[in-house]
């Protein structure tokens, strides 16, 4: 009886041990395979890693390509500025092309004020024809007076938290040469008729709506507001901080180009 008994616990005792065993084993085989999907992880990390190193290298190399042909193109710029200082006649000429073609895109801008003369002329009636020629005349003339009495100062001059300038009030032609400091292209009076034909320009773009409707002297009055109040406190806040503003004008400081 004894004997079966202990026949009886040893058989289960091996039963529960192999049972035990078969875990173990299956655990095992688990832990194999988790080490085998680490393994493959890092393996393919490794490849990244690789890739990386090469894309890496490859950017190095290009990136000393990139400055060797910088230096070969900064090296021919010497040279080319170099012949250039040699003569003074080709800077001469530089700065006069720059003089003329401002001057002539100035001249262009002004001939606006013709080309709304005649639309204008063409929008009322014949009796009003000459009173329209004659108002668009004074109009120039009075809004260039009062854009180089103040608005170009408002435009121009250094800037006052970045909404308007000052500084520049009735410029003369040392204040409007000292602008540009680049030594060849000096051209301050003739970025100044540039800036007063807009300035005239943008005040008389109101006056074909205004055309039979409104007399000479309030006109003038609306024009001469424009002019020297409108456009360059506007132009002041988007180009202001081009020369003598310090600071950033408000739209170019919040990002306006």
């Amino acid at each position: 009886m004894i004997r079966s008994l202990f026949v009886v616990a040893c058989m289960l005792l091996s039963m529960y041990c192999f049972s035990q065993q078969s875990d173990l084993i299956r655990v095992e085989r688990k832990v194999n395979q988790a080490n085998e999907e680490i393994q493959s992880i890092q393996d393919s990390l490794d490849q990244v890693n690789e890739r990386i190193d090469d894309q890496f290298l490859e950017l190095q190399r290009t990136k000393e390509l990139v400055a060797e042909e910088n230096d070969v193109i900064n090296n021919r710029i010497d040279r080319i500025n170099e012949e250039l200082g040699l003569t003074s006649d080709a800077a001469i000429e530089t700065s006069d092309v720059d003089r003329f073609w401002l001057v002539f895109c100035a001249a262009l801008v002004f001939l606006m004020q013709a080309g709304f003369k005649v639309l204008e002329m063409g929008m009322v009636r014949t009796i009003h024809g000459k009173g329209i020629g004659l108002k668009n005349l004074i109009d120039f003339t009075a809004t260039a007076v009062i854009y180089y009495l103040i608005g170009f100062s408002f435009m121009f001059g250094s800037s006052q938290n970045g909404f308007i300038g000052s500084g520049l009030f009735l410029p003369t032609a040392q204040e409007l040469e000292a602008m540009f400091t680049s030594g060849v292209t000096d051209f301050g009076l003739e970025f100044f008729l540039f800036q007063m034909a807009f300035a005239a320009t943008a005040a008389t773009i109101v006056s074909g709506s205004m055309s039979e409707r409104t007399a000479l002297v309030p006109y003038l009055v609306i024009a001469i507001f424009v002019a020297g109040f409108v456009y360059p406190i506007v132009g002041h806040m988007a180009w202001g901080d081009l020369f003598l503003s310090k600071g950033k004008a408000w739209l170019t400081s919040i990002g306006f180009i």
